[in-house]
């Protein structure tokens, strides 16, 4: 088997399996969907805060806040009873009403925070495909551009290109 075999039955492989990870992540609970969609929509209010002004992203908050309150409704028990997780909620809410007021980038992401330590208290966290997304994004970028570098020194004949 050549060099050019090995590296494409590599690159296979690595595929394969980062294919089959990715699968077996998204079969997990709505949970932590909902928990995505909130940080999503969370970020999404910073993105129209400085495109659009306070009023749109205070609606945004809005939506955001919705989308806390379906979140917690699953864990209901679980905060009612742990008492650090029943503050964490009412800072949570106090700071919804206070940045729907008057919205700030430090305030949102201070409330990105909040919702993360709840989440983390809770149990649910996000997966390790979007949680590191930037470096698999990197690792692969690097990959690839191995790899076409590799194919091209093995395939082109740069002798002859370079007549």
């Amino acid at each position: 088997m050549n060099d050019f075999s090995k590296l494409a039955l590599g690159i296979t492989i690595v595929i394969l399996l980062t294919s089959t990870f990715a699968g077996t992540v998204n079969a997990q609970g709505s949970e932590r969907e909902n928990y995505k969609n909130l940080l999503n929509t969370i970020d999404g209010a910073i993105r129209t805060f400085r495109l659009r002004g306070e009023n749109s992203a205070s609606m945004a908050l809005k939506v955001a806040e919705n989308q806390y309150g379906h979140f917690k409704s699953l864990y209901e028990n679980t905060i009612r009873y742990d008492s650090r997780l029943s503050n964490l909620d009412n800072d949570i809410n106090a700071k919804f009403d206070s940045l729907q007021q008057s919205p700030s980038v430090d305030g949102i992401r201070d409330l990105r925070g909040m919702v993360s330590e709840m989440a983390n208290g809770l149990g649910v966290e996000l997966s390790f495909l979007y949680k590191y997304a930037f470096i698999i994004i990197l690792f692969v970028s690097l990959v690839l551009a191995f790899s076409v570098n590799m194919v091209s020194r093995t395939i082109v004949d740069w002798e002859k290109v370079n007549k």
